[in-house]
């Protein structure tokens, strides 16, 4: 009787180790060799910024102030979770993807890369997905460092910015 339970109960513990971790890892980023969506977004932002640093630098700054409100509230709920890649990282992932990827369609219009909210919600979408599985660490990294970066040229004195450009160093 001792064996029978004894055999039912390592697979039964095994089975709830892999539950566990695909639960746990199944949003981390990877630092896979071919990143074509990554390399994508990388290219794709660097355009959208160019197109920014065309409008009136009162513009920039509002845009800058805006993204960095918005993902500081990201990173606000994301790092008040004590395993960052679980169910509760999901949720919030895609809530604020959906919320920005509505908010650039609401906001695409004729004027294209000159509608300044427009501008605001394709980078602030880009950010988060330099968080997400999709592209590599590496590549989001880059991304993030690129655009903040950026902000730091209009922005020298924003102390959340400053807070991002430590974590990201």
């Amino acid at each position: 009787m001792d064996i029978l339970l004894f055999i039912i109960a390592i697979p039964l513990i095994v089975l709830g180790w892999l539950f566990y971790l695909n639960i746990s890892s199944s949003e981390e980023q990877t630092n896979f060799k071919n990143d074509k969506f990554g390399d994508y977004f990388l290219k794709d932002i660097k355009k959208v910024v160019d197109h920014l640093e065309k409008l009136p630098k009162k513009n920039q700054v509002n845009i800058y102030e805006n993204i960095i409100y918005k993902y500081g509230k990201y990173c606000k709920e994301i790092w008040k979770l004590e395993v960052s890649r679980g169910r509760e990282f999901k949720k919030i992932y895609k809530r604020y993807l959906e919320e920005a990827g509505e908010d650039r369609r609401e906001n695409m219009t004729s004027e294209g890369y000159e509608n300044p909210r427009w501008l605001a919600a394709a980078i602030f979408e880009t950010l988060l997905f330099s968080e997400g599985k999709k592209m590599s660490f590496d590549n989001g990294k880059k991304l993030r460092g690129y655009v903040f970066d950026k902000m730091k040229k209009v922005l020298p004195n924003n102390k959340n910015l400053k807070i991002f450009l430590k974590v990201n160093s």
